[in-house]
């Protein structure tokens, strides 16, 4: 009886073993980690975690080994004695290289980001988290592969790879944010996004036209919003979150809060934020040879029904860049059975008044010029409705079908010093689209199909009129583009395969046709009289691209790409009527054909295990028929009167041929298993050949290093910034690089300092700190009308659960 006694008392210990629940949590942010794996290396028994980090591992005895392993994690190993000892918590080490990463950008599907042949740089949000943001512009710039030029502190045009503005499309959730009126110069529609939405966003290099279209000369920025989870193993998924963020360089205040609710086939997320920023402050150690360079010594006020000139008793503060912002987001999503899943997105952003700071600083005459220039409310509405469908059939495995309608509404407002007239330009922008992507794998296995087709329908309406601020009467004026209404449709259908020929080498081959159709109406000529009372554009365009990934050794890879993209021209490089810079007027020309590029990019990655990475990339391209400015002749004359002032004429070309080429260097290291290295660097080059003139949008050498530090409950890194000189005779005559806002030599260099840490006081609260620009210079970034921040700490607390 006794010996049955003990025998049962160790059955149900070791049953109470068995039923014991483990918990893994990420040893930095002590967050669950879902879909981890335990193996119990004597019995074999193994267990995956759920939505909060749990499992329950059988057949386990005290003297047992467990293998904790994750994708994204290093694989630990511990003995049953250890996890009872931690109150059974597995707290683990994030992976700095994660060779396994899956990237969907390339194709549109989910693939490993070592199988594909160009470059693409993830953003994760914990990282976003990290870093805090204040917009998407300032996410993009903190990669350190991507160049930001700022006319105002409510803006942010990336450059990739010397393409900027329409030459690099903007993709949300698989939709396109390019429209019609995307300009050619600096464009800001990209702080639209807010980066706190966002699962995960994606920087694809080099041109990207076989799978995306017109406009991915230099890139594309594939932004993938946050996606409704349902329940895995219980009846209500229930989690959310929310942080407020303050920074002193513009006095910004952020609260943002998220709710996702998840029943077995029903979800919904929710996210809304709010940032308000003051006007904001450059930095006060200025360069000893430009000491007034970018200082703000005075203003224009209203007072008393007069334009009047202010002293500014603070130089450093920037008047009038400040503005505020609402984002909204509400997915919900529906999965009647294992095979389809439906889900509905409206994404909603809204704006103050953005004021156009470069503008309300420039002076004609030693006077400012501009008493009120600034963006109305920045209105973007996105209605999509996406259906996945997933089976093995002969047409497909995975097919995604959306539908999209996009509402833009896009103000500018300007009255020059001491006019009573206020004018007022204001476009309204409706898109729809249709996307249809199918991804199948064709027998036998190694070989995978994707293909598709895209239908995008533009619709532009320009209206203007002149205000008179004191009576409220209007008067009519000369709309941006053209006032009879314009039209931008596009038919395209693409087809890409991918064969993995073996384990060294993987091929893949693309090819896309487009075409594009534009309609625009000049109606009143009351302004300008246009010789044509229509512009009507027919284009075609065939694209393909070639890439190997090869791997000579485990260590070693090998990636070759060739592509070509184009871009149609739309109705803001064939309408527009509006001053690219001070005493230049681009006026419509109804002749332009898409510019085109051919692009060879080289890529050696070198991986050392989990421990470094490092990636070169060298790129060359060529673009014919590119679109650039040129002085121009409207009815003969080579200026025309424009805003009260006698201007050059110029308009956009196809320039003859133009080449860009440079490189850019990657790498990631950990020192040990807390200390980590990784920076970046990117250099490039431009010249149009047909003027023999430098490009336009070239930034300079640029780059960042970072040293991070992480343990348990604690994050933290020091970083350096780096720009070099961009000098005046690289500056591109035709306008677009902002010549006016640089010194007399160009753009000097400059590099700063920052520092973060972050603490998890528990599972449901962090604090966030940041000190940026520590030595508080002034720098002002290539082209930019505004200069950067100045010192700035950075305090935000978020909470989880």
């Amino acid at each position: 009886m006794k010996h049955l006694s003990l025998f049962i008392f160790a059955v149900l210990c070791t049953g109470a073993l068995s039923a014991q629940e483990i918990t893994v949590l990420d040893r930095t942010t002590l967050q669950p980690i879902v879909r981890a794996t335990l193996y119990n290396l004597q019995s074999g028994a193994s267990a995956v975690t759920n939505s909060q980090g749990t499992a329950r591992l059988s057949d386990t005895s005290p003297g047992d080994t467990v293998r904790v392993q994750h994708l994204s994690y290093e694989t630990k190993l511990l003995t049953w004695s250890q996890i009872e000892a931690n109150d059974y918590t597995v707290l683990m080490r994030e992976r700095l290289i994660n060779t396994g990463e899956v990237v969907v950008s390339a194709n549109k599907w989910e693939q490993d980001r070592m199988d594909i042949p160009v470059r693409v740089t993830p953003i994760q949000p914990r990282e976003v988290a990290f870093q805090n943001p204040q917009t998407a512009a300032d996410m993009l710039a903190q990669t350190g592969e991507v160049f930001v030029q700022k006319s105002q502190m409510g803006g942010g045009s990336p450059v990739i790879r010397g393409f900027e503005a329409n030459k690099v499309l903007i993709v949300v959730d698989g939709v396109r944010l390019n429209n019609a009126i995307y300009r050619s110069g600096h464009l800001q529609n990209v702080i639209t996004l807010e980066p706190s939405e966002l699962e995960s966003a994606e920087i694809v290099f080099g041109p990207g036209s076989v799978i995306y279209g017109s406009d991915a000369l230099g890139g594309v920025m594939d932004f993938h919003t946050r996606e409704p989870r349902f329940a895995i193993d219980e009846g209500l998924r229930l989690f959310g979150g929310a942080f407020t963020r303050y920074a002193t360089a513009n006095m910004e205040k952020t609260g943002h809060a998220h709710l996702n609710l998840g029943f077995e086939n029903l979800a919904s997320f929710t996210s809304v934020t709010y940032k308000d920023f003051g006007d904001l402050r450059r930095g006060n150690i200025v360069n000893p040879f430009y000491p007034d360079w970018g200082k703000r010594y005075e203003y224009v006020e209203r007072i008393n029904g007069q334009d009047v000139v202010v002293q500014n008793d603070e130089p450093n503060v920037q008047k009038f860049t400040g503005y505020s912002q609402f984002n909204l987001l509400q997915k919900l999503r529906y999965k009647p059975n294992t095979e389809f899943d439906i889900q509905y997105g409206l994404h909603l952003s809204t704006s103050s008044d953005v004021p156009r700071y470069d503008r309300l600083a420039e002076y004609r005459n030693g006077q400012l010029r501009y008493a009120d220039w600034y963006y109305g409310p920045q209105n973007w509405t996105m209605n999509t409705l996406r259906l996945n469908a997933n089976a093995q059939t002969g047409f497909y495995d995975h097919l995604k079908l959306t539908l999209a309608h996009q509402m833009i509404d896009e103000d500018r407002i300007s009255r020059r010093f001491g006019s009573p007239q206020e004018r007022h330009q204001e476009e309204d922008v409706t898109v729809i689209s249709v996307n249809l992507d199918v991804d199948k794998e064709l027998a036998p296995e190694r070989h995978r199909l994707f293909y598709g087709a895209e239908v995008v329908l533009n619709d532009v309406q320009s209206e203007a009129y002149n205000l008179h601020i004191e009576t409220g009467e209007r008067t009519p004026e000369a709309t941006r583009y053209p006032d009879g209404g314009s039209t931008m449709n596009t038919f395209a259908a693409y087809l890409s395969y991918q064969w993995d020929i073996s384990e060294k080498v993987l091929l893949s081959a693309g090819t896309r046709y487009s075409y594009v159709t534009l309609e625009s109406k000049l109606e009143d000529k009351t302004f300008y009289d246009f010789p044509f009372d229509e512009i009507s554009l027919t284009n075609g365009a065939l694209n393909g691209s070639l890439g190997l990934v090869y791997r000579p050794l485990p260590d070693w890879q090998v990636n070759a790409n060739l592509s070509s993209g184009f871009r149609a021209p739309n109705v803001d490089d064939v309408g527009k009527v509006f001053d690219s810079s001070p005493g230049t007027v681009i006026v419509p020309n109804p002749d332009l054909s898409p510019e085109l590029a051919y692009n060879a990019e080289l890529t050696l990655l070198r991986t050392m295990g989990a421990m470094s990475n490092v990636s070169i990339t060298g790129f060359y391209t060529i673009l014919t028929d590119a679109i650039v400015r040129r002085d121009f002749r409207f009815n003969g004359q080579d200026s025309i009167l424009y805003d009260g002032v006698q201007s050059q004429v110029q308009a956009n070309v196809n320039a003859g041929e133009a080449y860009l080429y440079g490189g850019s260097a990657r790498f990631v290291m950990d020192v040990t298993s807390e200390f980590s290295l990784d920076g970046a660097l990117t250099y490039t080059y431009g010249w149009d050949k047909s003027a023999d003139v430098p490009l336009g949008h070239i930034p300079p050498v640029y780059g960042r290093a970072r040293f991070m530090y992480r343990a348990d409950r604690v994050r933290s890194s020091f970083e350096v910034v780096y720009n070099g000189w961009k000098k005046i005779d690289d500056y591109s005559p035709s306008g677009e690089d902002n010549e006016t806002e640089a010194t007399e030599f160009g753009t000097p260099e400059w590099f700063i300092l920052n520092a973060r840490i972050s603490y998890q006081f528990s599972r449901y609260l962090q604090l966030n700190l940041g000190l940026e620009n520590i030595m508080d210079i002034h720098y002002r970034p290539f082209s930019s009308g505004v200069s950067a921040p100045g010192r700035n700490l950075i305090l935000s607390l978020r909470t989880q659960f």
